[in-house]
C-alpha cells in the first residue's frame, strides 16, 4: 500500500503505511524487513521534501545493515542506502 500510496505522489498516506510496516517487521524480528521500510520511508521523506527526516531514517536503516552485516550475504544493503545519503550530501 505504501507503495502504491508513493507513486500517487500520496506522501503523507505512503509514509504512513510504510511506518506501520516498519512496526510490525520489528515485532517479528524481521531486519532485512526492516532496513526495506525505512529505505522506503525515506525515499517518501525525500520526494515528500523532507531531507533531515529522509537522512535520519536512512542513517538507521544504514546502521541496521551495518549490525547485520555478515548475516547478509554479498552486505547489498549498505552500498544503495550509502548512495541515497551521498545524493543529499551532494546537494549541499
Amino acid at each position: 500500500m505504501g507503495s502504491a500510496h508513493y507513486r500517487a505522489g500520496l506522501h503523507t498516506e505512503a509514509f504512513t503505511f510504510h511506518r506501520e510496516a516498519f512496526k510490525l517487521f520489528e515485532a517479528f524480528g524481521d531486519r532485512y524487513g526492516q532496513i526495506k521500510s525505512l529505505c522506503k520511508q525515506g525515499d517518501v521523506l525525500q520526494a515528500a521534501g523532507r531531507i533531515a527526516e529522509a537522512r535520519h531514517v536512512w542513517q538507521q536503516a544504514l546502521d541496521i545493515a551495518i549490525e547485520i552485516g555478515d548475516a547478509d550475504p554479498g552486505h547489498v544493503f549498505p552500498g544503495p542506502i550509502r548512495d541515497r545519503l551521498r545524493v543529499l550530501d551532494d546537494r549541499n
